[in-house]
């Protein structure tokens, strides 16, 4: 059973530093916390031993999109990254919590991420996917779709269950 208050959606960009620093600015769901830690949190460790070997700073925005429900928790989220003056646009990571899930919140996100990395200059968008899951299938699905007939100037790389599909 599926929370519904769509009409009273709130999706705000946030630093996605923010949501790791112990003090968000705004309650998470238990759920969603965890799959920041654990996603989004694993990746600025990654990006941290990888730009200190180069030793460089790490040169991308890091934004997350986030879906507060009507008490004002962060309910979902959609990660990504790309650099300033880049046409890329990596978008890593999207996860909403299980009751709220079948509503179209992901889809959203995903929209919301193309506006803002396309206002930054962003035309090419690279998604990954991890394991194969139904629920990854069907987003997977309208990602594919979305790209190949209603991506109007951006371009899409989609990786998912070890292919790459290219529009």
């Amino acid at each position: 059973m599926g929370i519904k208050w769509r009409e009273r959606l709130k999706i705000l960009k946030l630093d996605a530093r923010s949501l790791l620093s112990g003090a968000p600015p705004f309650p998470i769901n238990t759920e969603v916390q965890e799959n920041v830690e654990s996603l989004v949190g694993s990746h600025f460790q990654f990006l941290g031993e990888f730009y200190e070997f180069k030793k460089t700073i790490d040169p991308n925005n890091h934004i997350c999109l986030v879906i507060l429900d009507e008490k004002n928790e962060i309910i979902a989220y959609r990660y990504f990254y790309y650099e300033s003056g880049s046409n890329n646009c990596e978008l890593f990571a999207v996860y909403v919590a299980s009751d709220y899930r079948g509503q179209g919140y992901a889809k959203q996100l995903f929209h919301e991420a193309l506006k803002v990395a396309g206002e930054a200059g962003c035309k090419h968008f690279i998604i990954r996917f991890g394991s194969p899951t139904e629920e990854r299938t069907g987003l997977v699905e309208y990602y594919k779709k979305f790209a190949s007939c209603d991506s109007n100037a951006m371009s899409f790389s989609l990786y998912y269950d070890s292919k790459q599909y290219d529009y």
